[in-house]
């Protein structure tokens, strides 16, 4: 693998943007931060290093407000003009250029593997070329371990542009009328990168009807392994039939525990005990109860309460029942002996350890040794037996499983810069950081006695940061590259002076630099480099599984069908009422011009409503008031003339006319309640007039994309979060039974603690957001003699670990698994935005092209292209009222090859007019945009290997233009002949679409006109000697000849 090196115009292009803010601010807020009795911010811009400094602290986002302010009272609130900027286009643009640039190197680094892959490939000798899919079918001689044997090895192609070969990497799409085909061998399929599928329309089918199959196989439940994330196939059981439980799922062969025996009816109870559809769900609801149990546990209750004895009661409970759960399963399916033995289930060792870890923890529940209180904490994991049985938090984690090596590769990266940095940290700070609460001491053998007019005890202490071990210079690190408090550690490395001597203020300035270039290397590009894996390596997953890996089964198909109704748009058809009063009311609403003044009064209202603010004058108040009636009166004028013009039945039907409709009724609702009429309250409605802007969504396609995006990631949103959720639920409990009681301090207080299960959640969110999280660790970590252990209120040294991991678990896994989620799905959505040609459309141009092309012979007469872009319509083709000059000079741009015989093929012309739709981009680059490229691929493999012409069909349109132009100006001067024996049209006839002149398509038309004229009078004729006869034997009153 080449390395990922920082790209060169990304730092260079964040120092010329901060040199430039840097010199403006200078120029602007220089020396001007100077206020009267108060200290002067070090964050300023009196100097070209520390405006520098000023400027990264703004683009990193740690306290910038502060200097937002700080400039609005030196100078005015023109101010934010300067700070607003500078923090969107640093913080939201330019560092996002380190995140773009890694995954544009992850994405290359495949790209180099897959041309590695494919040069491996080319320099292995072949053994022989197949011609045809149904050639390399019959020569594999077991599928699964039966013989196929085929009759004959033709292909027909079902319609016109179903020809293709297999999608590489698959197997190929086979139907059959009699059997059922597993997987082929390896053997048979050439190892390829997969591509995308062909459209249905477009894949090679096979004439089931001339092929026999001797025998059939499939693979069974049985053959399914249990094992962990990973399903294993046991050929010894691909052959078992029955469709009786135990049949499918036979209990394991030999001996549970050593003694009862497989033909045990005892293990045969067990079995359908547990192998009961209910059984699952069941113990699912306890692990729910044990859950909530857990959180409402609480170390600091009274162990003799009512409520701990009824907790204690239920936890006895709930280990019972998982221990019985446990005997069962291992009854059932045997302990460790066997390939479907309980422990053989990575789900079900996790299952065991919980249960083993509860009853342990139960045992010993009256212990006072921290041990014990250790391993009682431990039982905040029971829900994670919650994973095993929710599909969708399940392959998450499988997902993640997967996902490691690549994670654990990145994390040893971001340990190893972590690590250069900490060494190099502890040569220059380490033992610096210490100061005398007596300013006036310069020595820590002068920090002794009392000072001041209160008799203070001088202490020297330590910062909680430090650089003293290079353990904890990796901890400070840490903090750093979380950009959390990181301003607090370079202050007190630039007022570092040396071992125990008092610190100065910006004693060393140049050290700014090593936290700078620490920041920019360790967070901005280390740490993104954690982001890019991951969702590198979950894209790469999902090219190898073929679909989303954050998705269960059911939720894939469910993203298939709504994508597949997103794509579904029923045309509008307009019917103008008959009233001429009501049709004057829906052309009016009908109308563009009225659609775009909705609009802009819609806009124009909710900037309306955001101008309220308080205090206002009563004239302002008045305005804004007199301004929402208008709007009002605007809205139900609309919804009036909707009504008119469409009818209620059809306005109602419309969801949006039902949403305006009810924003208009709210609306006078709230007028009412101005006019005394109703209670007060009612005035909220009028916060529902706001979300009229989503009308805007219908006009926007941007807007339809972004929300696409949303409703498309909502069920892998979904798996993950809750996922998410049960990781702060477990590290709830834990922190609950570990950091309960620790004495308050500046940060741990009664707003942030882990108290009680709720504040401790809270608290968790908040350290996920990255909000003073550091400070809330070393408020935990409070030693003698600032705690009582008598009281036992002291610190844990457990902090430190429990937040790293929670961060590392949270911060740099789960929470960027959204950003995989909204990435991945937002280039779906925006690749079937930008993606005009649709497998629809390939579809509708194979039934257009049949039009002229009846019998199927793949070839058209070059001279009816023109009318074939007609015929097509837009995009592919052109407007049906183009004009013939139009037309012409679209067909000699497409560049088709012709043959001897003055025709145009199939896939070729498919071809030149994707590729006029898509001018910017070769056959080889529409990989990524649809499956146009494998349409294109394979009908270049199926054109025969015909003469073509030394021109193409550009040539013959650019004389048909010159031409056409010629009999114009002949006619203007009076000279040219008749029109109608040079203009040729498509006229459809019994064998097809033919070409003829005007003339010929007038006579044609008149012939079959007098055909269908002389068939009329023959049926009349026909008809009327029966209608006689029948007439007659009534009249004889034969009512049987009637």
């Amino acid at each position: 693998h080449q390395p990922l090196p920082l790209h060169p115009p990304s730092p260079q292009l964040l120092l010329i943007f901060m040199f430039i803010f840097a010199i403006l601010g200078m120029q602007l807020f220089g020396g001007t931060f100077n206020f009267p009795g108060e200290e002067k911010p070090r964050s300023n811009f009196d100097s070209l290093l520390w405006a520098f400094v000023t400027i990264f602290q703004v683009l990193t986002g740690e306290d910038w407000q502060t200097i937002m302010w700080s400039a609005i009272r030196a100078t005015d609130l023109t101010a934010v003009l300067y700070f607003v900027p500078l923090f969107v286009l640093g913080n939201y643009i330019i560092f996002n250029l380190f995140l773009a640039i890694l995954l544009d190197e992850f994405a290359a680094e495949q790209r180099r593997e897959w041309e590695a892959s494919l040069a491996e490939r080319a320099k292995t000798p072949k053994r022989k070329k197949k011609k045809s899919l149904v050639k390399k079918l019959a020569k594999v001689k077991k599928l699964g371990g039966h013989s196929k044997d085929f009759e004959n090895d033709d292909i027909e192609m079902k319609s016109i542009g179903e020809g293709g070969t297999p999608n590489p990497g698959r197997a190929s799409p086979v139907s059959t009328t009699s059997s059922t085909v597993s997987s082929p061998s390896p053997e048979t399929i050439d190892p390829v990168p997969k591509a995308r599928a062909l459209p249905a329309h477009m894949k090679l089918e096979v004439d089931t009807d001339k092929y026999k199959r001797t025998t059939s196989t499939a693979i069974k439940p049985a053959a399914l392994k249990r094992s962990g994330s990973i399903l294993d196939i046991d050929p010894k059981a691909a052959d078992t039939t029955g469709d009786d439980e135990l049949t499918k799922h036979p209990p394991p062969e030999g001996k549970a525990l050593c003694f009862i025996p497989a033909d045990s009816t005892f293990r045969e109870y067990c079995y359908r005990i547990v192998k009961h559809r209910y059984f699952e769900w069941v113990i699912f609801l306890f692990i729910f109860v044990s859950s909530i149990n857990l959180a409402i546990e609480n170390p600091g209750f009274d162990p003799q309460s009512e409520t701990m004895q009824v907790l204690y009661v239920m936890d006895l409970i709930f280990i019972i029942i998982f221990s019985l759960e446990l005997m069962l399963k291992v009854i059932a399916y045997g302990f460790v002996l066997g390939d479907n033995a309980y422990l053989k289930d990575h789900w079900n060792q996790l299952d065991c350890a919980i249960v083993i870890i509860s009853i342990l923890s139960f045992s010993f529940s009256s212990g006072e040794l921290k041990a014990f209180r250790a391993l009682r904490a431990l039982r905040a994991l029971r829900p994670l037996r919650l994973v095993a049985r929710s599909e969708g938090m399940k392959v998450v984690v499988n997902a993640l499983i997967l996902a490691i090596p690549k994670i654990s590769n990145a994390m040893a990266v971001c340990l190893l810069f972590w690590l250069i940095f900490a060494i190099l940290g502890v040569q220059m700070f380490g033992g610096k950081f210490y100061s005398c609460n007596d300013p006036d001491v310069m020595f820590k053998s002068q920090c002794v006695g009392t000072f001041g007019a209160n008799n203070s005890t001088r202490e020297w202490s330590n910062t909680p940061w430090s650089f003293d071990s290079t353990p904890q210079a990796m901890l400070t690190l840490f903090e750093i590259s979380t950009l959390e408090g990181w301003l607090d550690i370079m202050y007190s490395g630039t007022d570092a002076t040396a071992v125990d001597q008092q610190p100065i203020q910006d004693n060393q300035e140049g050290v700014v630099l090593f936290f700078i270039a620490f920041i920019i290397i360790g967070s901005f590009f280390i740490v993104n480099i954690f982001v890019g894996v991951v969702i590198d390596t979950f894209n790469r997953i999902k090219g190898e599984m073929s679909g989303s890996v954050l998705l269960t089964k059911r939720q894939q198909e469910w993203l298939i069908a709504q994508k597949a109704i997103t794509r579904m748009k029923p045309v509008r058809f307009n019917i103008t009422p008959d009233n001429q009063f009501r049709a004057a009311f829906y052309k009016l609403q009908d109308h563009k011009l009225f659609e775009y003044f909705i609009m802009l009064c819609i806009v124009t209202n909710v900037i309306v409503m955001a101008c309220e603010h308080y205090p206002m004058t009563a004239q302002f108040a008045a305005d804004l008031e007199n301004a929402n009636l208008f709007f009002t009166i605007v809205f139900a004028i609309e919804a009036v003339i909707k009504l008119i013009g469409l009818f209620p039945k059809r306005y109602f039907r419309d969801n949006w006319n039902r949403f305006d409709f009810f924003i208009v009724a709210a609306s006078f609702v709230d007028l009412l309640a101005n006019f005394g009429v109703g209670a007060s309250l009612l005035r909220v409605i009028r916060v529902s007039r706001i979300t009229r802007i989503f009308k805007l969504v219908r006009a926007a396609k941007g807007l339809q994309t972004l929300l696409k995006t949303l409703y498309f990631s909502l069920p892998s949103l979904w798996n993950v979060g809750s996922l998410l959720f049960l990781l702060f639920f477990i590290f709830s409990v834990l922190g609950v039974n570990l950091f309960y009681g620790i004495k308050h301090g500046d940060s741990l207080n009664q707003h942030a603690n882990f108290d009680s299960f709720g504040f401790a959640m809270l608290t968790l969110f908040r350290t996920s957001t990255g909000e003073a999280w550091n400070a809330v660790m070393y408020d935990m970590q409070v030693k003698p003699p600032n705690c009582e252990p008598e009281l036992n209120n002291c610190g844990s040294n457990a902090a430190a670990p429990y937040f790293i991991v929670f961060i590392i678990m949270v911060s740099f896994v789960m929470l960027n698994l959204f950003i995989a989620i909204i990435l991945e799905n937002f280039e779906e959505t925006q690749d079937a935005e930008d993606r005009s040609i649709s497998d629809d459309q390939l579809d509708h141009f194979k039934h257009v092209w049949s039009q002229f092309d009846p019998k199927a012979t793949m070839y058209i007469q070059s001279e009816a292209l023109i009318h074939l872009l007609r015929a097509l319509g837009p995009p592919l083709g052109t407007p049906k009222t183009a004009s013939e000059s139009t037309c012409l000079s679209v067909a000699k741009h497409l560049r088709i090859p012709v043959n001897m015989e003055g025709q145009i093929y199939f896939h070729h012309t498919l071809q030149a007019i994707t590729g006029h739709h898509y001018p910017d981009m070769n056959v080889e680059d529409m990989a990524d945009i649809s499956s146009v490229k494998q349409v294109l691929l394979q009908g270049q493999k199926l054109a025969p290997k015909q003469e073509h012409r030394e021109y193409d069909a550009s040539l013959v349109f650019a004389v048909m233009m010159v031409q056409n132009r010629w009999r114009e100006i002949q006619a203007k001067k009076g000279k040219s002949g008749d029109a109608k024996q040079s203009v040729k049209v498509p006229v459809m006839t019994n064998s097809g679409i033919v070409m003829m002149t005007q003339q010929e398509a007038e006579d044609h038309k008149l012939m079959q006109e007098k055909k269908k004229n002389r068939l009329s009078r023959s049926l009349s004729v026909a008809k009327k000697p029966s209608f006689a006869k029948n007439k007659k034997a009534n009249g004889n009153g034969n009512g049987n000849a009637q």
